[in-house]
């Protein structure tokens, strides 16, 4: 692999609850064309939604606002990847116990969360 080919970052991640660690360091997986797309996507979607809120945002405060989206979406996609051993647990226990596992209640019209 030359220096090129490299991965310019590795992600780690320490989820004590599954396992030592998990580490995604294939740059195949995520590439620049496709973090691109995405980077876009997401400005996009946050300048729209600010249309409204903030007609007159200056370039540093949408920047502020971008990067707590990305750690809001970055929390919660952790929190369900810590939750997801817990949950498997209980629906495995209810099914040896021969009951029906209902899991987290589903999302109703309109709920952000």
């Amino acid at each position: 692999m030359t220096d090129t080919d490299k991965p310019r970052f590795t992600l780690r991640l320490v989820l004590s609850t599954i396992g030592p660690e998990v580490e995604v360091d294939d740059p195949s997986l995520v590439t620049d064309k496709l973090v691109n797309q995405a980077y876009s996507m997401v400005g996009t979607f946050l300048m729209d939604a600010l249309d409204d809120l903030e007609p007159d945002i200056t370039d540093e405060r949408f920047r502020e606002l971008f990067v707590e989206l990305l750690y809001k979406l970055i929390y919660k996609e952790m929190t369900i990847l810590h939750l997801l051993p817990f949950r498997e647990e209980i629906a495995m226990q209810a099914i040896k116990e021969g009951k029906r596992y209902y899991g987290p209640p589903k999302r109703r019209k309109g709920d952000t969360n």
